[in-house]
């Protein structure tokens, strides 16, 4: 039991006085403990003890309360708050164990409620770990699905670039064979280019050959009539029997005239031949040197003539004159632009005769 220096009676409490509000104020003065109101009248205990003093203030709050320490109070007081406060901590024991049996309760609840969201928990713990579970192995299946697809596509795409490849090859290898055959064609072309090409060497050879002779042919064609007219030339300075011998020499010379005539026709021939020959010959040096040296010699020969005629003029009886000589020399000193052309030998031997025939005509009518 408390210490009664430890109690507090106050009375007098009107019904405007609640006694939460006293309790309140007294709570200055100490620790409370205990506490109950029966008709009016206030019975605390306080954890220490209460001295007469330190409840003088509540008066001054409350002028119409009278109070009385534990230390003052008679015995029939003492009792009191035995009685009350003993029936008091049974009431107390019997709430606790009210409470206690409630809290009981309550953790039984709470440890039911518990088990019960445990169970549950484990039951979504094991749902979603099922889950996940068949999320994994879906994951695996579409992985492993990922991975043959990736692994088709990669076998496709290796395919397509095996396949491209041996095109690739194919197409190349097909190209070489077209090259090589284009290859093997063209040298086959330039070997008959290259025969053809010494065929017709051969043929403007052969061609040049015999416009050579034949030049040559009329050249002692061309002699044998100089030669003739000579003859004609003397025979008619004989003056025996100048009648027929002026006829004979008018018909010989209408004859050099013919033969004159055809044989400028034939070098005209020639000529045109000739032409048709140049026009193929440019890559043909064989032929071009040919050409010089021939040249070469028709314009030797042609200056042996124009010595001959020289050598004539300087005879007091040769009929070759001055211009005729004139004529000559010009002609000669052209050679160095005329060279070249490849007509020159035709054009300069029907100039040379002709000039000479001309010359005897004229010499054998005066």
């Amino acid at each position: 039991m408390d210490q009664q220096a430890n109690y507090l009676k106050i009375w007098g409490l009107t019904e405007g006085i609640s006694e939460q509000e006293v309790l309140n104020k007294l709570k200055v003065i100490g620790k409370i403990v205990k506490s109950k109101q029966v008709n009016n009248v206030l019975y605390i205990v306080f954890e220490d003890e209460v001295e007469n003093e330190s409840v003088e203030f509540l008066q001054d709050t409350y002028t119409f309360i009278q109070y009385i320490v534990g230390t003052e109070m008679t015995p029939q007081d003492i009792q009191k708050f035995s009685t009350l406060f003993s029936k008091n901590d049974e009431e107390e024991q019997q709430r606790k164990r009210l409470e206690q049996e409630k809290l009981q309760e309550i953790i039984k609840k709470q440890q039911e409620d518990q088990k019960q969201k445990l169970l549950e928990q484990q039951k979504e713990f094991l749902k979603q770990q099922e889950e996940q579970k068949i999320r994994l192995q879906r994951e695996r299946e579409e992985a492993q699905k990922r991975e043959e697809e990736q692994r088709q596509k990669q076998q496709a795409e290796t395919k397509q670039q095996q396949e491209l490849y041996q095109k690739i090859l194919k197409e190349q290898e097909e190209k070489k064979q077209k090259q090589y055959s284009e290859y093997i064609q063209d040298q086959q072309r330039l070997d008959q280019q290259q025969q053809e090409q010494k065929r017709q060497e051969q043929f403007r050879y052969e061609q040049s050959q015999l416009n050579q002779q034949q030049q040559l042919d009329l050249q002692k064609e061309a002699l044998r009539e100089v030669q003739a007219l000579e003859f004609a030339k003397s025979q008619f300075q004989q003056k025996q029997q100048p009648e027929q011998k002026e006829q004979e020499y008018i018909k010989t010379i209408q004859n050099l005239q013919n033969k004159l005539t055809e044989a400028e026709n034939e070098i005209f021939k020639l000529k045109v031949q000739y032409d048709n020959l140049e026009e193929n010959s440019f890559k043909s040096q064989r032929e071009i040197q040919d050409l010089k040296a021939y040249l070469n010699n028709v314009t030797q020969q042609r200056d042996n003539a124009f010595n001959m005629f020289k050598q004539q003029q300087l005879n007091q009886q040769s009929t070759i004159s001055q211009e005729d000589l004139a004529f000559l020399e010009h002609q000669q000193k052209e050679q160095s632009s005329i060279l070249q052309n490849v007509l020159f030998k035709f054009e300069f031997w029907v100039v040379l005769v002709g000039a000479w025939v001309l010359s005897q005509g004229i010499n054998f009518f005066t």
